[in-house]
């Protein structure tokens, strides 16, 4: 009954609007973002100081006591009493099984052989609006592009990933395609307190603000146009980025597009009585019924609220347990990318990732002390400052690419992307897959990302077209 009166109401001020007919309601004027400035300094140190600014080779280390340190902490885990009878994941990480990656971790995890792999791809520093930046920069072969167009791409993680996300992927991205004319030289940042990049001293950064610090870095690299792909955060700060610099983005593909403007949200509760009208049929259970996706917000966004409101109390707790980070982060690879998996005694992470692969994510925010910088995101993006920017409801004016994967976190029908995103040039929709996408279906995303470049190029074509007329 209480849903029902919700949806009521919310049908009834749907209806008024259509009623009255005001357009400037149904199609507003497109809201305007605040101008970013460029000259923002997020360092602890004074810019007078920074007497070097250029792009330097990074190796990722770890010293041997920080390692026997590891391994003390690990073998001395203050493990909970045990776990509820028949229960799996409904209740967070198993303890059974957290004992499984502890035994893992300790006894067949050679992080040494880890760390070959992840120097495997080449990675670099630089100083940018006073942070030191970590990011990869891959680049395809001098022989296999003489007769190719190499276009730059921006690739973009989130929480709780990192660049480890990518490795599968990138390699498919820097590798030529027979009958294909361009290949991609890309661009991999760990975000601001996330990895090997320094985090902010000062408050205020958000997605808008790391925008800025990539997109100077691009400029940093030579690039002044170049395209972008996301997911989770990465999404959001691909998005601001385009709002911010058309001129400077040329495309932008999405893992998690997502509009939630006030038309968009009352077309879906209108949905309710008639989803034909909202989304295909195949689609209706991402949408409905509202009951299901109001108990989902409940089980499963408390880590939000707590990161949102008090990162650095729970992220003191999580600096100091590497079994503790462990569950915290291994958790969401199980829920986020299946939800059903929250009913399996392993919460099925093995059915899309190698544990070594998890734990090699897991290590780069244990070894470089940054769950609690991470987490900090979360309160910034929810901060009335940056609420105030309006990058939430302005729109996208670049070409957009949103590829729609069935177990991913957000789901946007599509009238309500066409809302937000305004050259929104197609939407991909998968069988598979959930939040981690490039991760866990590197061949699906990199497939897409290059069947979307010749759409952006398209889309382009069709503006200047325009124009000329």
């Amino acid at each position: 009954m209480f849903f029902k009166a919700i949806l009521g109401v919310l049908l009834a001020i749907v209806g008024y609007f259509l009623f009255i007919g005001i357009k400037s309601v149904l199609y507003p004027a497109d809201v305007v973002a605040a101008t970013l400035s460029e000259n923002a300094w997020w360092g602890a140190r004074r810019p007078e100081s920074i007497i070097d600014d250029k792009i330097h080779p990074f190796t990722i280390t770890t010293s041997a006591s920080d390692l026997e340190y590891l391994r003390s902490r690990l073998k001395n885990t203050k493990f909970p009493h045990a776990p509820l009878k028949e229960v799996n994941f409904q209740y967070g990480f198993n303890l059974d099984y957290l004992k499984l990656i502890r035994s893992h971790w300790l006894n067949n995890y050679d992080w040494n052989a880890r760390l070959k792999f992840l120097n495997s791809l080449p990675h670099f520093k630089t100083t940018v609006s006073g942070l030191n930046v970590h990011f990869i920069h891959a680049k395809p072969s001098l022989s296999s592009t003489a007769s190719l167009k190499v276009i730059p791409i921006l690739v973009i993680h989130g929480w709780p990933g990192s660049v480890r996300e990518f490795y599968d992927l990138i390699p498919k991205l820097v590798t030529p395609r027979k009958s294909v004319d361009f290949v991609f030289e890309v661009v991999a940042p760990s975000l601001p307190g996330y990895g090997f990049s320094e985090a902010s001293a000062i408050q205020g950064m958000a997605t808008a603000q790391m925008g800025v610090i990539f997109k100077k870095l691009m400029q940093k690299l030579g690039h002044e146009t170049f395209y972008i792909h996301g997911g989770d955060w990465g999404s959001l700060i691909g998005r601001d980025m385009s709002i911010a610099y058309p001129q400077n983005v040329l495309g932008f593909h999405s893992t998690m597009c997502a509009s939630s403007d006030a038309v968009t949200l009352a077309g879906i509760m209108l949905g309710s009585y008639y989803p034909e009208l909202v989304v295909e049929k195949e689609d209706e259970p991402r949408l409905y019924p509202v009951s299901k996706f109001l108990h989902w917000l409940y089980m499963e966004t408390g880590y939000m609220h707590i990161q949102a409101t008090k990162p650095d109390t729970v992220g003191t707790a999580l600096l100091d347990s590497p079994i503790g980070l462990a569950a915290y982060i291994l958790e969401k690879f199980s829920s986020w990318t299946n939800e059903a998996y929250r009913n399996l005694p392993d919460g099925g992470l093995t059915k899309k990732f190698t544990l070594d692969a998890l734990l090699d994510n897991v290590m780069i925010y244990w070894t470089t002390d940054s769950i609690l910088t991470s987490m900090r995101l979360y309160s910034e993006y929810f901060s009335t400052n940056y609420k105030k920017l309006k990058f939430d409801a302005a729109p996208v004016k670049v070409p957009t690419v949103c590829a729609q994967f069935p177990h991913e976190l957000v789901y946007s029908p599509p009238f309500g992307l066409q809302r937000k995103y305004k050259k929104l040039v197609k939407i991909s929709k998968f069988n598979d897959g959930g939040h981690f996408a490039a991760f866990e279906l590197p061949d699906f995303v990199a497939n897409d990302i290059w069947a979307s470049i010749p759409l952006f190029i398209e889309a382009h074509q069709n503006a200047t077209s325009s124009l000329n007329k």
